[in-house]
């Protein structure tokens, strides 16, 4: 079905989020709840004209592969609607994060191997469990063809860890989905060697206008201030760019 001269197909590439410590303190639910999982999939991947390939590294991951996007689409959101619905004996229950991209690989002794099948293993690395991520190609292979009440959320221009270049990554919305996640686990997210900052800033709108109007027009800006002040604050939380920071001293009074 699948040649090995890098015809395109569409990769499905899943993983259980948290697996690790569901299995160091539930190790009897974890196993039956894996048991209930790998039916789940070995059930909804034929049916929508895929094939489960070997496992990738975790016992608990799956790379799946369909010769259209609309099939694996199908597939993600029928298991991500089942995987919901199942009362899980492990506690608080599975939560699978799931990658689509649509390219060419080559096929050697009944796996697939290339680029572009670590473009998806590294998309699916950012997502969290219970999300379904599309890959550019594979938005732009669906043209625009959804089911019923679907729809793809543009979640922007990521940087994917080893892969060159940005990745406009997609999020799959259904109504019987969740829909609202964190931000993606991407390379953007931790640019640079400062530490991410622990909580919310609120307020100082206007402080922040006048400090990059000042970093535009100085070639050296310091913050002035007692410990606990929060100079610090703004550099962390992304609100002042990268570049202009270097530009920018922190003292104490």
């Amino acid at each position: 079905m699948y040649s090995s001269n890098a015809e395109t197909c569409t990769f499905l590439m899943t993983d259980v989020e948290g697996s690790t410590p569901l299995w160091l303190n539930q190790p009897d639910r974890m196993r039956e709840s894996l048991l209930r999982h790998d039916e789940l999939f070995h059930q909804v991947i034929p049916a929508n004209r895929g094939r489960v390939l070997k496992s990738r590294g975790e016992g608990d991951s799956h790379f799946c592969v369909f010769p259209e996007v609309s099939d694996a689409l199908a597939a993600a959101l029928e298991l991500q609607r089942l995987l919901q619905r199942e009362s899980w004996s492990v506690r608080p229950g599975l939560r699978v994060r799931m990658a689509i991209h649509t390219a060419g690989a080559e096929e050697r002794d009944a796996d697939l191997y290339g680029i572009e099948v670590n473009r998806c293993a590294r998309l699916r690395g950012i997502a969290h469990g219970g999300q379904v991520l599309l890959s550019q190609a594979a938005n732009r292979a669906l043209c625009g063809r959804l089911p019923d009440s679907v729809t793809l959320r543009p979640l922007g221009a990521v940087r994917l860890r080893d892969i060159p270049g940005l990745e406009q990554v997609s999020q799959l919305d259904h109504p019987e989905l969740k829909g609202d996640f964190p931000p993606l686990r991407s390379e953007d997210r931790r640019r640079g060697n400062l530490p991410r900052a622990l909580s919310s800033l609120v307020g100082r709108e206007a402080e922040l206008t006048t400090l990059c109007a000042l970093i535009e027009r100085h070639a050296l800006v310091s913050l002035i201030g007692p410990g606990g002040a929060a100079r610090r604050f703004d550099c962390r939380s992304g609100q002042i760019p990268f570049g202009s920071m270097l530009k920018m001293s922190f003292s104490s009074d």
